[in-house]
């Protein structure tokens, strides 16, 4: 990590106060959260001037969309607390390796998401609890939503 990572982001990780450290690195998590909240009620908002079948699938798949970025999250947020500990205990070639690992792993969960919602989009929807009415429009919106998979779970601890 040594050649990725700057001498002051690493002195900042390794000697600064938790108290001050904490809201450093929380304050973007946060923002990047905010930004998705705004972005889901704005494409709500949207989709709903094309009525409320189309409204309906944006609810159903919202499912989906968590799913997908919890399971990156959780990748993510494994590998940062053990990264974090190999830094630690100066193991930086292992947290290197941790690194890749955890970003390849959620890559390829990625790919796998995205050929297993192909395969089974309507299914799929109707497993979300879609409609009759609105499957059609949930098994559109679910096709954006798998193409997004791969940027979604690549959701690894990039210090």
């Amino acid at each position: 990590m040594s050649r990725n990572v700057s001498p002051q982001k690493k002195q900042m990780m390794l000697e600064e106060n938790i108290k001050t450290l904490i809201p450093k690195m929380a304050v973007p998590t946060i923002i990047a959260q905010m930004i998705t909240t705004i972005y889901n009620l704005v494409d709500t908002y949207f989709v709903s001037t094309l009525g409320t079948n189309a409204t309906a699938a944006v609810g159903v798949n919202s499912s989906l969309e968590r799913m997908i970025t919890i399971i990156g999250s959780l990748i993510g947020a494994g590998a940062c607390s053990y990264i974090s500990r190999l830094l630690g205990a100066k193991k930086e070639k292992e947290a290197d390796r941790v690194l890749s690992t955890s970003f390849l792993t959620s890559v390829g969960l990625g790919v796998i998401f995205m050929i297993v919602g192909r395969v089974l989009v309507g299914r799929m929807v109707y497993w979300l609890g879609a409609t009759q009415d609105c499957a059609i429009y949930s098994m559109q919106y679910a096709n954006y939503l798998k193409i997004a998979t791969v940027p979604c779970q690549k959701n690894t601890c990039l210090i």
